[in-house]
């Protein structure tokens, strides 16, 4: 879940992606390795498509009060892992990749969000 926050504590943009793997998006006990995005064993999916939308609501509130709670500012990528209706935090990314070949790139092509639109949210926050 990438999200941008500005420095009034607005969130400006939160939107989940659902990465699986090997075509499978059941990953209870897979992990991604260093070479799975250059082998494109790493597949992107619409999250809509596999969780109903209250989950998804509900990912994205929690999402925003992390990011309120730590400060954020910018960008930010929360990593949880969902698995038979189950939310699992992961990680906090402060510093996640930011292109059209990243995760926010693949964000932008499944919500069909123009990539240029993101770039001047991220550029309002770190002015």
């Amino acid at each position: 879940n990438y999200v941008i926050r500005d420095h009034s504590d607005k969130i400006l943009f939160n939107e989940l992606i659902l990465i699986g793997k090997n075509d499978s998006v059941e990953m209870n006990d897979m992990i991604f390795t260093y070479s799975d995005k250059s082998e494109h064993k790493r597949k992107y999916y619409d999250p809509s498509s596999f969780i109903d939308n209250s989950n998804i609501e509900r990912i994205k509130y929690i999402t925003e009060k992390i990011a309120s709670e730590i400060d954020v500012l910018s960008l930010g990528r929360v990593d949880y892992r969902y698995f038979k209706d189950k939310l699992y935090f992961i990680e906090i990314n402060t510093v996640p990749a930011f292109s059209m070949t990243s995760d926010i790139g693949e964000i932008c092509n499944l919500h069909k969000i123009e990539f240029d639109k993101i770039v001047k949210l991220f550029h309002e926050t770190i002015n």
